[in-house]
């Protein structure tokens, strides 16, 4: 408190009681305490005569502790938030957060401030008068990573097949996935002999080491494949080679639905008369197939090393034997007679007595083929 006049004496006085609080033309103190105080300056001037005037003036009194409360865990997931409070409720309010970046109005004079990432938060919060409350302790926010998740594996599948999805792994400790096909916590996620019922979506949820989670999805189409094929053979039966043989489709579906062949032909029908085994793929338009059953035509028994031509023996030989071919299953050596082919051995081996004669083999193999 100043007065405005120099060259006089000044005497300062506490009312009431009048105690002597100073005797400066400017008065400076320290209340004891808050309220009212009421104030008196006298000045004397040389003269002797003499002026009064009091001042009344209010001191607010000290806040008292205020602190910083959360709305939760002051450790959390990337993606969620804590709101921030002052406890008890002041009248204006200065946050700010270390290390950078700063916060900026109007969110740092708000009485609350939501947080979403790592830092120290501070507050200053003032009373109306001004007053500001002591040192508020700030809090340390922890902010753990989500993990980064991406699902990778085919999701356009036809009926029977595998499913195979994979979660990436970077930082994961656990999974755990759901869809039409069922559950797993193992990664990647394996079903096979996927059907059609199976499609919708699949969802993994991956944990880290902080406990945050991320959860993503891929929708999985599994399309039907076409009714598999039956084939048949004309004629029936063991199949040897050189029989021109006709393969049959016997259930054929409608277009778009078509039949390739495992010679590579097209069509519900082939001809073949080759040793091999024969089958169809039928294929619809999801590029889906099913293979049919197959049918072998099977080889004749090899008699390339079995003697031919003509060969003499002398009369003093009671007998020759000539080798027959081994691994097969029968054998039947025949011998002309009178223009007529008739059954001389079922050996394996041919042996010829005097005077000799025109023989011929015919073998049989284990598929029934004979030569």
């Amino acid at each position: 408190m100043k007065t405005t006049t120099s060259g006089v004496a000044f005497l300062w006085q506490s009312v009431p009681g009048f105690a002597t609080v100073g005797t400066s033309a400017n008065l400076n103190i320290i209340p004891a305490g808050s309220g009212l105080f009421t104030y008196q300056c006298t000045v004397t001037a040389a003269n002797g005569c003499t002026g009064s005037a009091q001042i009344t003036i209010n001191v607010d009194p000290v806040p008292t502790g205020a602190s910083i409360t959360a709305s939760g865990p002051l450790t959390f997931c990337q993606g969620d938030s804590i709101k921030l409070n002052v406890s008890p409720t002041a009248f204006a309010y200065l946050w700010s957060k270390s290390p950078a970046p700063q916060l900026t109005p109007p969110t740092n004079s708000q009485p609350f401030i939501y947080v979403t990432q790592s830092g120290t938060y501070s507050v200053i919060a003032t009373t109306p008068s001004g007053c500001a409350y002591p040192a508020i302790a700030p809090v340390t926010i922890t902010v753990n990573p989500v993990p980064v998740l991406t699902i990778s594996g085919d999701t356009v599948l036809c009926e029977g097949d595998i499913l195979n999805l994979e979660a990436s792994q970077v930082g994961v400790t656990s999974y755990q996935w759901s869809g039409p096909a069922g559950t797993s916590n193992t990664n990647p996620y394996i079903k096979s002999n996927m059907q059609v019922y199976q499609s919708g979506y699949y969802t993994v949820t991956v944990t880290n080491s902080f406990g945050c989670t991320a959860t993503d999805s891929v929708f999985v189409l599994v399309n039907p494949a076409p009714v598999t094929p039956y084939i048949v053979s004309n004629p029936g039966g063991p199949l040897c080679e050189g029989l021109m043989v006709t393969f049959t489709v016997t259930n054929p579906m409608p277009s778009p639905v078509y039949y390739t062949w495992s010679t590579g032909q097209m069509g519900l029908s082939i001809n073949q008369a080759l040793q091999g085994t024969y089958s169809v793929v039928a294929t619809n338009q999801f590029g889906c197939t099913s293979t049919s059953n197959a049918i072998t035509i099977n080889p004749l028994p090899d008699l390339s090393c079995m003697p031919s031509g003509c060969y003499e023996f002398c009369n003093e030989c009671d007998s020759v034997t000539f080798p027959g071919t081994g691994g097969l299953t029968s054998y039947n050596w025949e011998t002309l007679i009178g223009g007529v082919w008739n059954f001389y051995s079922a050996s394996q081996n041919l042996t010829v007595y005097p005077p000799g004669g025109k023989f011929r083999l015919i073998a049989y193999n284990a598929f029934g083929c004979s030569d």
